[in-house]
């Protein structure tokens, strides 16, 4: 199977004379061209000669859109609050979106038993680490998982630059901490919310549901339905999504039940 940290959802309507393509839910492109009014839908890739090329689809959809609403659905629409982004309840391993199999010898991501299981070896000191797929700006991440050793991180906007806001959820003390880090150009932690001995927060072994949102200057984290933090940061504002097992001595073991990504 292939590292699905890397697929992107793309989308392209060819509606009368407009053309409007998606990635990720994003609008990258609208242009009007009315040279051709029909004809075939064409799937192809390509790369530098004399490398090879593997493209794999892992969801298809066409839809035909009828005479009376093609003016509406030909205005381009951006996506709205609440757009599912992508969304795996690891109950169907083979069109889920997150990487399986080994990252190294000492950390291990599959699917297995209807969920996603995130595990790092005794003597390791790296993380499990998954970075879902596409870059993003405003989103809303909700996650139940079950943490039976170890740290979860989730972070947004990791971008190139090397900064992003991580949020690290503790549940042997059942404590958090929302930070903005950089690497450059010199490594800097800032800590925007923390608090230990969190109610909210189920202890190791427990489901915890976990929502972290990045919406605009807003950061906002909630865990099974309680509201933890809501505090303003103005930088970064786009880059990836990423979730990671590890952070402390040890084996690390966190299970992945649901994952549902939607627009901020």
């Amino acid at each position: 199977m292939p590292d699905r940290s890397s697929l992107v959802q793309a989308r392209l309507r060819c509606v009368g004379n407009t053309l409007a393509a998606e990635i990720n839910g994003q609008e990258s492109a609208t242009v009007t061209d009315g040279t051709y009014a029909d004809g075939f839908i064409n799937i192809q890739g390509n790369g530098p000669a004399g490398v090879p090329l593997d493209l794999r689809l892992t969801h298809l959809s066409v839809s035909a859109v009828s005479p009376e609403t093609s003016a509406q659905a030909a205005r381009p629409v951006p996506s709205q609050r609440g757009t599912v982004l992508l969304a795996d309840s690891f109950l169907d391993p083979d069109h889920g979106w997150l990487p399986r199999g080994a990252m190294s010898p000492t950390t291990t991501l599959e699917y297995a038993s209807g969920a996603y299981r995130m595990a790092r070896a005794q003597d390791a000191d790296n993380y499990a680490v998954v970075t879902l797929p596409g870059v993003y700006s405003d989103t809303k991440l909700a996650l139940d998982v079950e943490v039976s050793r170890g740290v979860l991180e989730v972070k947004c906007r990791v971008s190139r630059d090397g900064s992003w806001y991580v949020w690290r959820v503790v549940p042997s003390n059942r404590s958090y901490m929302l930070n903005r880090s950089t690497t450059a150009p010199t490594p800097s932690t800032i800590t925007l919310a923390q608090d230990t001995n969190v109610s909210a927060i189920n202890a190791l072994g427990a489901t915890n549901h976990l929502e972290f949102g990045c919406v605009g200057d807003l950061l906002s984290v909630s865990a099974n339905g309680v509201s933890l933090a809501a505090v303003n940061d103005a930088a970064p504002q786009t880059g990836s999504i990423v979730v990671q097992a590890g952070g402390l001595p040890g084996r690390t073991e966190a299970v992945l039940h649901n994952l549902l990504l939607e627009q901020g």
